[in-house]
């Protein structure tokens, strides 16, 4: 929940900033604006006046938080000044995601206010399906539309990272400064979560700076939603993390998986296993060497829950026992 709070925060900054500047200094005269520039029928200045409702108290952004983990969300990237077919425009670039296929993807476009708020500006960059020959939309934002304001490094497009600009193309998308970490002791040092909130949610993990590339078998550092340790234990000398994995979707809530960490930096990852039920239903307990998640089950007025064993680096289940 707190990755998602500081999401929000980073997509409300953006939308607020803009008020203020518009309001000259005083946010709700900006907001007041906005608000009056949409009812003429500017849609350049749609998407922020719906952020701004978003960021409105506590409880739009608390029905936000709620609103990004679901399938498609969008917010604001940068704000901007660019020269477009010989009028000074200002605008901003989007960030844009959505899941296409089963895989995520995070785009981001260009989008002007005022007397620019009509002109499409990207037709003609580059796509990987569309229209791959074309140039790199950073590239045009910047060298034909000098547009000042920042522009991504990275996009993602079916679960694949391809370069927004060609000054750097093999550019790290985790090299940034994470907006949440997460470091959990182990026998062999820190384990530590670091979270990107560029809006295609990478992360990293490692042990002692040593990055961790697969977990559950799948990427870590791209394609997940989130990740968290929910608990850590300690098994006969080795650190045995609990760990809880997102997809961003509602299809399922929630997947786990052990890592398993020993003095001398070897680890191990499980198998994906849950139900794609929330730990705060089931339970976790160690039984000596044992370690027991149980989750009710998926199936309708079952009266069973679903029961995974770990032992020894190794997760037996599920078995479906009755609910006490």
């Amino acid at each position: 929940m707190t990755q998602a709070y500081d999401q929000v925060d980073g997509l409300c900054k953006p939308a607020l900033s803009m008020a203020t500047n518009i309001g000259h200094g005083d946010i709700q005269a900006g907001k007041r604006r906005i608000a009056e520039l949409v009812d003429s029928g500017d849609e350049g200045f749609r998407m922020p006046f719906n952020l701004l409702k978003r960021c409105e108290d506590d409880s739009s952004r608390l029905a936000y938080i709620n609103e990004i983990t679901q399938d498609i969300s969008y917010g604001i990237y940068s704000l901007g000044s660019y020269t477009f077919q010989g009028k000074s425009c200002k605008g901003y670039i989007t960030k844009t995601q959505a899941t296409i296929d089963g895989l995520r993807t995070v785009g981001h476009s260009l989008i002007g206010m005022g007397v620019c708020n009509d002109q499409v500006v990207d037709k003609g960059v580059f796509h990987p399906v569309n229209n791959p020959s074309g140039v790199k939309a950073g590239d045009f934002y910047k060298n034909t539309l000098a547009y000042d304001g920042e522009i991504p490094i990275n996009w993602l497009f079916k679960g694949k990272v391809y370069p927004f600009t060609t000054e750097a193309p093999t550019a790290d998308p985790l090299a940034t400064t994470p907006t949440h970490e997460e470091s959990t002791e182990t026998v062999a040092g820190k384990f530590v979560i670091s979270s990107y909130n560029d809006f295609s949610n990478h992360h990293k993990v490692a042990l002692n700076n040593k990055v961790i590339e697969k977990c559950n078998g799948r990427s870590c550092s791209e394609e997940y939603f989130s990740i968290n340790v929910e608990k850590a234990f300690d098994v006969n000398g080795a650190t045995v993390l609990f760990m809880g994995y997102g997809d961003g979707g509602t299809a399922c809530n929630a997947t786990y998986g052990f890592f398993t960490i020993r003095k001398d930096g070897t680890y191990e990852s499980s198998d994906e296993l849950g139900n794609c039920t929330e730990l705060e239903f089931g339970s976790i307990v160690q039984s000596d060497s044992k370690i027991i998640l149980s989750l009710p089950s998926q199936e309708e007025n079952s009266s069973k829950n679903d029961v995974w064993t770990y032992e020894n680096g190794k997760v037996t289940g599920s078995v479906q026992v009755l609910k006490p």
